[in-house]
């Protein structure tokens, strides 16, 4: 059933380049969880994709949808988002790699303040509870 959850979201975004960049993501799942994580990971790409045209994905540990206007947006499926020290290299070599870029970290619902402070030390911007509230 999941896996036929997670088709439809990819059938829903054709014409956006590198789609398969969601099945790679969902294709490391190791956890019923992880499963319904890519799911739930699918419908956010498929709710920004309604708002704002996204023109390519990539698969960064999360998805992250290139927008038409360069804009990068790393999609999280979680509910709380804490800072780790995971998350910090995270976001510091993401941020090495593309200085400069506008980008928007997306989450299903909400993020601490101190992995609030980490993105906003790198400026990213952050948008809780789901691509609807951008």
């Amino acid at each position: 059933m999941q896996r036929l959850q997670l088709m439809e979201k990819f059938r829903t975004l054709e014409g956006v380049e590198a789609r398969g960049a969601l099945l790679e993501g969902a294709a490391e799942a190791r956890t019923q969880a992880e499963a319904l994580g890519s799911i739930r990971e699918g419908k956010m790409l498929i709710d920004l994709h309604a708002r704002t045209p996204i023109r390519s994905l990539e698969f960064v540990g999360l998805p992250l949808a290139v927008l038409n206007d360069g804009t990068h947006a790393v999609l999280c499926p979680y509910d709380y988002v804490t800072n780790t020290p995971e998350l910090t290299d995270g976001v510091n070599a993401y941020r090495a790699s593309n200085p400069g870029v506008t980008t928007v970290f997306v989450t299903a619902d909400r993020v601490s303040s101190a992995a609030r402070k980490t993105f906003e030390s790198a400026d990213i911007t952050v948008i809780e509870g789901g691509p609807s509230n951008w």
